[in-house]
């Protein structure tokens, strides 16, 4: 059997932002049972001029599962939760998973350096 690994997912979404934070923990929770929350903090858009403010999270979860198993279920719950890529190129961001950890291995190492990231990586015990 697979070792249990930590999971880091940062949630994003800058448009009807509390209505879609709520359907992508929805979603996680039906994918990972178990999720524990960070705070939910706004924060400026990054590279997207015409975008409203984001509402952002974290989610830990422990998870058996593959790393490539976990990237296409974030892909689906946001498919799901009605993301297409036509919207990303327009600025309008519905809901965006990103795996920030996974097991020791880290991803998106530009968000790290976020302030709002470290405050929330901080309220989660992560190091």
């Amino acid at each position: 059997m697979t070792e249990a690994k930590d999971l880091i997912i940062s949630i994003g979404t800058n448009v009807e932002q509390s209505i879609n934070m709520f359907m992508g923990k929805q979603r996680l929770e039906e994918l990972f049972h178990s999720v524990q929350y960070s705070t939910e903090v706004w924060s400026d858009a990054i590279d997207l001029p015409e975008s409203d403010r984001f509402l952002n999270c974290l989610a830990r979860v422990r998870t058996v599962h593959g790393l490539k198993q976990v990237q296409q279920a974030l892909k689906q719950i946001e498919r799901r939760c009605g993301v297409s890529q036509a919207m990303k190129h327009t600025g309008i961001v519905k809901l965006d998973l990103d795996i920030l950890l996974y097991g020791n291995e880290r991803f998106h190492e530009e968000d790290w350096e976020r302030p709002y990231i470290q405050q929330l990586m901080r309220e989660l015990n992560v190091k």
